[in-house]
């Protein structure tokens, strides 16, 4: 059996919402649909082999159906293809298949609601807020997604989960993390108390490194965001938009940045990464803020990115030089570090100074430890927060 059926959709969208109900329905039509992927493009001829899909007894239990499929243009479904050739009961393959077809041409039919509930790591202890498409309270968040069926609901509300992760720690300054996770042991291990002292009454007061992660708020405009976020329909041909693409890349700072304060040596360049990513979000905001310009000489761009976040810095601070100058130096750490591999430091302090002068450090010396500001991380988000204040979404 080979079985081709004409579909023609125009947009990227209309497909992958065809083809997610298509495989919801294959589910419950035939009681099973396992993947065998093995995608294979040949752009001359608009192809893409996607696999060979297991439907269950109904097939020959050695040969599960290829997929593949023929797109108008890129991204555009045109046409959908089934072969196998060793089925057990051809006709009623047939039927079954032509009902999950005509089915997910209906794909709104089969949109259904769900809730999605996922437990954060045990250290995470937030306030409890409700809006219309999550809730939040203790360790528990709760998604309210859209999907055509389980399966395929918990996967797209596990994509939606890392940025709604991500935009709850830029929100809190916290890495927000789920449980059983990598970062929950490292937290774990670095559970401790610290104790302060007063210097003029000797009076002690004790606080537990976990108690920073304990009756976590979220700001009314991120609570806001979030809920528009998860009500809007995928986009499959670009999942983010900017501001979400730099959310993502300052949580995974707030992530670096926490590995770099551990109590225990991680043998580990934490704060490279922690500043490429602060620096980066700030990148992937400003993308657009400048007309590109090619030289007509060498074809080449006639601004370069440090002049965006520059320029955001002096519109968000325009008094405050310290800021300014803060957030140009620490692009330029990025800039050593991602583009030639110059590291903060030499990472050799050993209780012991053995100070050496240095070519490029901006204190000139060799710096044997790291010399990090604390306060990047807020200067960063105070400023993508400045920069999408005009949007609409954001308010």
């Amino acid at each position: 059996m080979k079985k081709r059926y004409s579909l023609n959709f125009e947009t990227n969208n209309e497909s992958n919402e065809f083809l997610r109900c298509l495989w919801s329905r294959l589910r419950s039509n035939y009681g099973n649909a396992t993947w065998l992927l093995n995608p294979i493009k040949l752009p001359k001829k608009n192809y893409v082999n996607i696999g060979n899909i297991d439907l269950g007894e109904i097939s020959h239990s050695n040969a599960s159906t290829n997929v593949s499929c023929t797109y108008s243009k890129k991204g555009c479904l045109k046409s959908i293809t089934f072969n196998n050739s060793k089925l057990i009961d051809k006709e009623k393959f047939e039927s079954l298949l032509d009902k999950s077809i005509n089915e997910a041409k209906k794909y709104d039919s089969f949109k259904f609601t769900f809730n999605y509930i996922t437990t954060l790591d045990n250290f995470i202890i937030f306030k409890k807020v409700e809006y219309k498409y999550f809730k939040i309270e203790n360790d528990k968040l709760r998604l309210t997604v859209t999907g055509y069926d389980d399966i395929d609901a918990k996967t797209f509300a596990t994509s939606q989960l890392r940025f709604v992760r991500s935009i709850l720690s830029f929100d809190t300054l916290k890495f927000i993390n789920f449980s059983e996770t990598g970062i929950s042991v490292v937290r774990n291990m670095n559970h401790r108390e610290i104790v302060l002292i007063d210097s003029d009454t000797d009076e002690q007061s004790s606080y537990l490194t976990s108690d920073a992660f304990k009756k976590l708020e979220i700001s009314g405009k991120i609570g806001n965001y979030i809920d528009h976020y998860l009500s809007k329909p995928l986009n499959y041909f670009e999942l983010y938009n900017s501001f979400e693409k730099s959310i993502l890349f300052f949580s995974e700072g707030l992530f670096f940045e926490e590995l770099y304060n551990t109590s225990f040596a991680l043998d580990f360049n934490c704060i490279e990464y922690a500043i490429t990513s602060y620096m980066s979000s700030l990148e992937l905001i400003t993308l657009n803020d400048i007309e590109s310009k090619k030289c007509n000489t060498c074809n080449q761009e006639t601004f370069s990115i440090s002049k965006r976040i520059i320029n955001l810095a002096k519109e968000a601070n325009v008094e405050n030089e310290l800021i300014k100058k803060i957030i140009s130096e620490y692009y330029v750490t990025r800039s050593k570090f991602v583009h030639a591999g110059i590291l903060t430091s030499m990472y050799n302090y050993n209780e012991n100074s053995i100070p050496l002068l240095s070519v490029n450090s901006e204190n000139g010396i060799v710096n044997q430890s790291v010399i990090y500001s604390a306060k990047l991380k807020y200067i960063v988000k105070d400023l993508i927060l400045f920069h999408e204040q005009a949007n609409k979404d954001f308010k």
